[in-house]
């Protein structure tokens, strides 16, 4: 009898042994998930960063972000090592690198798709500037023609060409008037 009572003490102390356990382990698990949410957080925190553009020059923004991903990315690693299993650890680096990659493949999309903005922009100006250069010599040859020989020894200036212009212009409005006039006489 007295060995019964024995056995039974001995079940219900490995029974209030295996609550605690079971209690120490909710509590551990419970204690990685926060701060497995707090890792999270702060790799979120870490592509909102990354999606920042600033104007330096493209090379030197891609090995800006190559550095500051490899740093979190080895202070998140290190961080995770320490906390999850070897299973848990897999999966997070593989999300980690995923996210890594696609951040820095979408920063890298963006610096290129600014410097095509910044050439055709310039491709743009550089045309402009063709085209008013073309309308300028035309402008000003046909006023070196127009106008009596030797008047000019070189061709005039631009503001001599607007100049000529605008009074032929007002030569026109003047006589398109004075015929409107004399029509309605």
């Amino acid at each position: 009898m007295q060995q019964i009572n024995t056995n039974q003490l001995q079940v219900l102390n490995l029974q209030e042994k295996l609550r605690k356990s079971e209690e120490d382990v909710d509590c551990l698990v419970k204690t990685h998930a926060l701060e497995v949410t707090a890792l999270m957080q702060k790799i979120n925190t870490l592509e909102m960063n990354m999606m920042r553009v600033s104007n330096e020059s493209v090379q030197s923004k891609i090995n800006l972000a190559q550095e500051q991903m490899s740093s979190k990315f080895n202070q998140s690693y290190n961080e995770l090592m320490g906390i999850l299993n070897e299973t848990e650890h897999q999966a997070a680096v593989s999300k980690l690198k995923s996210i890594l990659g696609k951040s820095l493949e979408n920063t890298k999309q963006s610096l290129l798709l600014s410097q095509k903005i910044d050439e055709n922009q310039e491709k743009l100006l550089q045309e402009n500037t063709k085209i008013e250069h073309k309308l300028y010599q035309r402008l000003a040859d046909l006023m070196i023609q127009c106008a009596p020989k030797d008047k000019f020894s070189s061709l005039p200036t631009c503001s001599q060409v607007w100049k000529w212009v605008t009074r032929i212009l007002e030569d026109y409005m003047a006589i398109k008037k004075e015929l409107s006039n004399r029509n309605s006489n």
